[in-house]
């Protein structure tokens, strides 16, 4: 039996916050690890958790996915030279690896951009 709990990462920015809206909506536990849980909690509905903690320090990042039967990906960098290294390669990069020694299966879905023909080409 799953517990319903998602983690959504990059829940304060626009995009995540609608995610966590949606997920509440739906019945869901979303669970957030953030930075700073006391700007998450002005955020987001009252029901969010908020684990906090830095996203591409491993040890945060295996401890916000304890017991969680999804993640969601709501971050994204603004383009700044090295952002989308740090940010978006990093963070999923540690996610992937904590993912895989956790022993919960892996499985990738397309994002909005690529679905719509705006990510890069192969």
């Amino acid at each position: 039996m799953t517990s319903g709990t998602i983690l959504v990462i990059g829940a304060t920015a626009g995009v995540g916050r609608h995610v966590v809206r949606c997920a509440v909506e739906a019945g869901l536990h979303p669970r957030t690890l953030v930075r700073s849980t006391e700007r998450a909690a002005r955020l987001l509905p009252a029901e969010t958790e908020l684990v906090a903690g830095e996203a591409r320090m491993p040890v945060d990042m295996a401890r916000a996915l304890e017991g969680v039967d999804g993640v969601i990906l709501g971050l994204g960098s603004h383009g700044a030279p090295g952002e989308a290294e740090a940010v978006d390669h990093g963070i999923v990069r540690v996610l992937v690896e904590c993912l895989l020694a956790s022993g919960h299966p892996v499985r990738v879905g397309p994002s909005s951009r690529a679905r719509s023909g705006a990510g890069p080409r192969a």
